[in-house]
């Protein structure tokens, strides 16, 4: 795997997420959240440190067959992310934005995002999840760090537009 290489969750790896049948520990999870098709391995390595996550966490999340390689020198152009979401509607985006958020806050803060994760259900628009998102922010913060934190503000705010 080289440092410019572009990771993307496989089916099996999405589907782990979803349900969570992959029994991985809390950091590992946090490292797959981590993988969006966008960041190179050497950006990944970077926030799964930060998120406390193993140096070999990536390796590990490969040899499991929930991530796999796509080799390309850049990211995504923006106007391509904004022609794939724009294929969803507002309310699929909404609900996208609120699953992130509210996987994000339970891997990082456990038990104690309990009445965090009832605000974010209550949610029912973009708008709401984006009120709700400074608080989500700073909790995560808390918890993982800024790099963690401004990561998932930015992918939430890219899922609803």
């Amino acid at each position: 795997m080289n440092s410019d290489d572009i990771l993307i969750k496989t089916g099996r790896g999405a589907e782990a997420l979803r349900t969570r049948s992959a029994d991985l520990p809390q950091r590992m999870r946090t490292a797959l959240i981590l993988v969006d098709g966008q960041r190179s391995v050497a950006q990944l390595r970077s926030a799964a440190s930060l998120a406390g996550a193993p140096p070999d966490s990536l390796e590990t999340l490969l040899d499991l067959g929930l991530v796999q390689v796509q080799p390309q020198a850049a990211p995504p152009s923006p106007a391509g992310l904004v022609q794939g979401a724009a294929l969803m509607s507002p309310s699929e985006r909404c609900r996208l934005a609120s699953k992130t958020m509210n996987d994000a806050v339970v891997d990082a803060m456990g038990l104690r995002a309990f009445f965090l994760t009832l605000k974010i259900e209550k949610c029912t628009s973009a708008g709401d999840l984006l009120a709700l998102l400074p608080e989500v922010m700073q909790a995560i913060e808390k918890t993982r760090g800024p790099h963690v934190a401004l990561a998932l503000v930015q992918r939430i705010r890219a899922q609803l537009q």
